[in-house]
């Protein structure tokens, strides 16, 4: 933005991206998680175990993110929305 007035179409923009961004993350999350679940058959061993651990942290850690994410997008979205009828 190049003044200090509220760009509707810029943050319509960046909440899109964001979206976009949570379905991308949750696509290759599930995808990750398909092959680890179907590499469980044919590795039980304590490394495994230790693999397994590492992947659930991994997976917690991307959904916490994911979840950030959607909070920025509704409160992206609720501050525009009120901008917007604050302005009619």
């Amino acid at each position: 933005m190049t003044s200090d007035k509220f760009d509707f179409t810029v943050a319509e923009a960046l909440v899109n991206a964001v979206e976009q961004t949570i379905l991308v993350l949750e696509q290759k999350n599930d995808e990750i998680n398909h092959r680890f679940k179907d590499l469980h058959d044919g590795f039980k061993d304590s490394e495994y175990d230790v693999y397994s651990l590492d992947m659930g942290r991994a997976n917690s850690a991307i959904k916490e993110v994911m979840s950030q994410l959607r909070s920025v997008s509704i409160a992206l979205k609720t501050y525009a929305d009120r901008l917007r009828d604050a302005t009619k």
